[in-house]
């Protein structure tokens, strides 16, 4: 039985490996340090929502494990369009659009890895459910 969980770029692991001569249960318990490595073109994460109400909002924290060039994408939208504003974390508005629709969103060079930013996403016309990627 193996169980492995990845922590802030460090995989921590704990493996139960077969048994020793007496019979008893070797347990490895360690950490590995591992470079955190992120491809361009990769999805880092993905938030599912639906506008049920005019005027509805939504707001997402994200922290980038890397510095660079991130796409904040709205997917799965049905007849609705939306808003989009970027935050970083001391609340300034780092881009932002008033009219995004399906397949739309911001992409934003400069984003700083360990920072954390709030996406913030309201309802202007239609009721949808949505997808918010996150990629870079």
């Amino acid at each position: 039985m193996k169980s492995i969980f990845k922590l802030f770029g460090i995989i921590a692991f704990l493996a139960v490996i077969g048994g020793n001569a007496h019979g008893q249960a070797l347990t490895i318990q360690g950490l590995i340090s591992k470079a955190t490595t992120v491809k361009d073109n990769a999805t880092i994460q993905e938030f599912n929502g639906s506008f049920t109400a005019a005027g509805q909002q939504a707001e997402y924290t994200f922290t980038p494990p890397v510095s660079g060039r991130y796409r904040f994408e709205i997917s799965n939208l049905t007849s609705a369009n939306i808003r989009m504003a970027i935050k970083n974390s001391t609340g300034s508005v780092v881009n932002s659009t008033n009219y995004i629709n399906n397949g739309d969103g911001l992409t934003i060079n400069g984003i700083k890895g360990g920072e954390t930013y709030t996406v913030q996403i309201g309802q202007n016309q239609g009721l949808s459910q949505y997808r918010l990627s996150i990629n870079r």
